[in-house]
């Protein structure tokens, strides 16, 4: 239960306490009674929602310190996703001593239905330069490539290998290993990827950061999630930003992005289904997050947040 409805419950109480008390005066003291008795349970109130508060923050902060220490993370931020959004997850992952090894944008192009045969058409252009699609449709392929983009000898399977460099210095490529820089600078030509800092190794988690979309668009970043955990075991998708409706997510709403994310994970062969963590309940997003990779890192999966409509409601 969040703290809005909480304030709620304790305010129509305290009103009921203090209309009951007053009416064993009389009614010149009624209201001055009334008053006071509000007055001193209302700050009764939010002296109880402090101290809730500062216990939330001792139990989040105990529960994430140090639970993912050293952690290779790659972030995946896809378009129109908050500043704030991103702030929230990156300090989770170096609260909990994961380092964040390599970051990458998603346009808007990526996911766009009236790009499709933009996306297509480019799919087959690069499929020479990307490990593993043969027979792949072109999401497929795309998906795809922007790991291999990312990651530096990425491959599916959950292995990596880091593509080497002659005397000059010059990146040399591997049989079997993806052309990252060819990838990379066509993902960005089209729209589809850009990165802030690439990884220079390995990387063990993909974190993705995402807010509500057009519909459709939480279920293509859970499928797109499957493919990617194919390379890491470790895949999570962290839901913030606008709610259906126009409002922050709280208790008894969820983003639109989230539940088309949840509802498609559901269908999803349990070894590779990402977990969703939908940030309601700012207090423990970190040890959500957190958490959410440890269990991910162990092979299993979930769905985190304080809102209605989660399967699971993490408890740090």
């Amino acid at each position: 239960m969040s703290g809005r409805i909480v304030a709620g419950a304790l305010v129509a109480t305290a009103l009921g306490v203090g209309v009951v008390v007053g009416l064993a005066a009389p009614r010149s003291q009624q209201a001055e009674n009334t008053s006071a008795t509000t007055t001193a349970q209302v700050a009764q109130m939010e002296a109880d929602m402090a101290t809730r508060d500062k216990w939330l923050a001792a139990i989040g902060d105990a529960a994430v310190t140090r639970r993912i220490d050293g952690m290779r993370v790659a972030l995946l931020i896809t378009d129109g996703t908050p500043a704030q959004t991103v702030d929230q997850v990156t300090s989770a992952l170096e609260q909990g001593g994961a380092t964040v090894e390599a970051t990458g944008r998603l346009g808007a192009d990526w996911w766009d239905p009236t790009k499709s045969s933009f996306r297509g058409e480019l799919a087959t252009q690069m499929s020479a330069s990307i490990v593993g699609v043969e027979g792949l449709g072109a999401t497929d392929v795309l998906e795809h490539a922007i790991v291999q983009a990312m990651v530096p000898g990425a491959q599916p399977g959950g292995t990596a290998k880091s593509a080497g460099s002659d005397a000059t210095g010059a990146s040399t490529v591997a049989e079997g290993v993806p052309n990252q820089a060819v990838l990379l600078e066509v993902l960005n030509r089209a729209n589809i990827l850009t990165l802030d800092h690439p990884a220079t190794g390995g990387v063990d988690a993909l974190v993705i950061v995402t807010a509500e979309g057009p519909k459709g668009a939480g279920a293509a970043v859970n499928a797109a999630a499957t493919v990617w955990e194919q390379y890491l075991g470790a895949t999570e998708i962290v839901v913030g930003g606008e709610a259906a409706g126009g409002s922050g997510a709280t208790s008894d709403s969820i983003p639109a992005t989230a539940s088309d994310a949840i509802a498609a994970a559901a269908d999803t062969p349990e070894s590779t289904r990402p977990s969703v963590v939908v940030i309601s309940e700012p207090k423990i997003t970190a040890a959500e997050i957190v958490m959410g990779l440890k269990e991910q890192d162990s092979g299993g999966s979930g769905t985190y947040g304080t809102a209605a409509g989660l399967d699971i409601v993490a408890v740090p």
